[in-house]
């Protein structure tokens, strides 16, 4: 591992993918793995039209308050929907509650220029959006200014159209960057390195097996990335809206948020107002309890299994006709429409042409008049014998009413 390498262009060819650059040097490897974050190098040269990523509205920060959260059980987060903004927190081991908030702001901001702001600055602003919720606001007054951290701007990443390009491929946050909302960008990224690792080790090629790879994975991550965005716009939810959430989130937490069918990894306890503390669970929400990762996970491990064993479509070879049979055929049929008839003489007006289904189509022409015949164009199986079903049905329909009045 090498620190200091700034990345600057990728060359592929047939025998692996050389790597370049800004100090001049290069690497060369089978393939190349973009785990560069969320501000990925490695998309842009992949795709030079991919997107970038989109600013949620929010500031985070985190900190650690002397005050205790009555009724706040050890083993749970909890996560409050206040007036103004949302809040997480949890009881610290030694005692304490340590916290994390997300402050809406107008302009996105990095950790850097976050950090330039004074703490007392930003410790205003929280008192103030909290001052009508609790515990927020119990939790920011017992908070020191040298306690508080400033996380920068909170973003998420739109579906990217391509992971992969030739031996290069995308993991992680440089390909599937969710909100911190979801709670899961870790989880996430860790989980499609292992998928990508058994890509590679059981797929014959590197192109396969990252087809394989974005297929298995893309309907996942864009699941939770959807249900990230949709809690964004929950946690500046209005007065209405925070009274619907009150009436549902209990129902959700008791119903389809059951273990089993969720994936955060973690227990938490919803409480929705300001005017109460978290309540004990199934008051105002209740606990869910995540599964683990592999848990998660079960399903994509079926279709990862199903994809390998998946019979790779092969064309069906077509069948050469014998072309000895297809002119007797033919020569059969002009035979049968030049007999009786001594003034009329037929000839194959167009070449014979035999279709998938293994029949003969061809056209007759009066060699007298050079027209075509009215009843010439026929659609035979080659090789069919005299007294066949379909030479049967060929014959009544040449002596109906039709036919005859044709012929005359």
């Amino acid at each position: 591992m090498e620190y200091g390498k700034r990345l600057v262009d990728v060359d592929q060819s047939r025998r692996g993918v050389t790597a370049r650059f800004a100090d001049g040097s290069v690497a060369h490897a089978d393939v190349l793995v973009g785990a560069d974050g969320i501000r990925s190098t490695v998309r842009a040269l992949i795709d030079a039209a991919a997107p970038q990523p989109r600013y949620v509205g929010r500031l985070g920060f985190g900190g650690f308050s002397s005050a205790s959260v009555a009724g706040a059980r050890p083993d749970a987060m909890y996560f409050v929907f206040g007036k103004r903004a949302f809040m997480g927190h949890w009881s610290a081991p030694g005692g304490g509650t340590a916290w994390f908030s997300n402050l809406p702001h107008p302009e996105p901001l990095t950790m850097a220029e976050a950090r330039r702001v004074p703490n007392a600055e930003w410790m205003r602003r929280l008192r103030e959006v909290y001052a009508e919720d609790t515990p927020g606001r119990e939790l920011i007054e017992h908070t020191e200014l040298e306690q508080l951290l400033a996380f920068g701007a909170g973003e998420m990443l739109p579906s990217v159209p391509h992971w992969s390009r030739g031996r290069v491929v995308l993991v992680g946050d440089s390909a599937h960057a969710p909100s911190s909302s979801s709670g899961q960008g870790a989880s996430l990224a860790v989980e499609s390195a292992i998928q990508l690792a058994r890509c590679l080790r059981d797929f014959p090629d590197a192109r396969a097996a990252f087809v394989a790879y974005e297929r298995l994975r893309r309907p996942r991550v864009e699941k939770i990335a959807a249900q990230a965005a949709k809690t964004n716009n929950d946690k500046t939810a209005g007065p209405l809206a925070r009274a619907l959430m009150s009436i549902v989130m209990p129902i959700a937490m008791r119903t389809f948020m059951k273990p089993r069918r969720c994936s955060a990894g973690c227990t938490a306890t919803v409480s929705i107002g300001t005017s109460r503390s978290p309540a004990a669970p199934g008051r105002s929400g209740g606990t869910a309890v995540a599964p683990t990762m592999a848990m998660a996970t079960r399903a994509e491990a079926a279709r990862y299994e199903s994809e390998r064993a998946k019979p790779k479509k092969r064309k069906r070879p077509q069948e050469r006709p014998d072309h000895e049979r297809v002119q007797q055929r033919v020569q059969a049929e002009v035979d049968r429409y030049t007999s009786g008839h001594p003034a009329r003489g037929a000839t194959a007006r167009r070449n014979v042409k035999v279709d998938r289904g293994d029949h003969v189509t061809f056209a007759l022409e009066d060699s007298g008049t050079g027209r075509p015949s009215r009843k010439s164009t026929r659609k035979t199986e080659h090789g069919a014998k005299p007294d066949s079903p379909l030479r049967r049905r060929e014959m009544r329909r040449t002596r109906s009413p039709r036919a005859r009045h044709a012929r005359a």
